[in-house]
């Protein structure tokens, strides 16, 4: 299961950095298309972030992983979803945009920390 922890980070701390991708280039150059791909993979992303949650706590409960990981993952879930319901709300409130970037920056941080985390501190098999 260490396996799949480790590949799950990845997802998600890709997906958000596909997330930034999408929405520069479908606001900056016009493609509309990509907003609404944007929009897509962001409802997606909280069940990503709840399922990373919960293998969080089965491998810390079965004493594979580290107390850092399990809160970063659990602190994820609630970011991420506050982060899918302010960017339903970017279009009609200066506020939601203001405060939608810097939490994905923060939620490109965390997921990027605990990918390496996962990696490093749980290589696997080689």
């Amino acid at each position: 299961m260490t396996t799949a922890w480790q590949w799950i980070t990845v997802v998600l701390a890709m997906a958000i950095l596909l997330q930034a991708v999408l929405a520069s280039f479908g606001l900056f150059e016009g493609e509309a298309r990509l907003v609404d791909v944007h929009r897509e993979l962001g409802n997606m992303l909280p069940l990503l972030a709840l399922a990373q949650a919960v293998m969080a706590a089965i491998l810390f409960r079965r004493k594979v992983l580290r107390a850092s990981s399990l809160w970063i993952a659990i602190v994820l879930f609630p970011l991420v979803t506050g982060q899918l319901m302010m960017g339903y709300e970017t279009s009609e409130n200066a506020t939601a945009i203001a405060l939608h970037i810097p939490l994905g920056v923060l939620l490109m941080s965390l997921t990027t920390m605990n990918a390496v985390l996962a990696w490093i501190l749980h290589p696997g098999r080689r």
